[in-house]
């Protein structure tokens, strides 16, 4: 992790975690990843591009998550699979 801060999204303070990418992927590239409550309004898993950039959402422990970065879609999947292994 290289670092946190607060953010806002929709009106709601949210976690902000940045990540460097680790050795066993191809690039170094950033990944933020954002997190908050989902106080009953779960976000459901899905993938998408904009503009370069890579993201997916899913829900787990509780929590909503929203990983963003430049990493091709099996890296960020890659990613997330580590996440959620840290939550069981």
């Amino acid at each position: 992790m290289r670092g946190g801060r607060i953010d806002v999204i929709k009106n709601r303070q949210v976690a902000t975690l940045v990540y460097e990418g680790s050795k066993d992927m191809i690039t170094l590239d950033m990944i933020t990843l954002f997190l908050w409550p989902s106080a009953g309004q779960p976000l459901g898993a899905g993938d998408w591009s904009v503009s370069g950039y890579h993201a997916c959402t899913w829900n787990a422990a509780g929590f909503n998550f929203v990983a963003v970065s430049s990493l091709s879609d099996r890296e960020i999947d890659k990613f997330r699979d580590r996440i959620r292994e840290q939550l069981k």
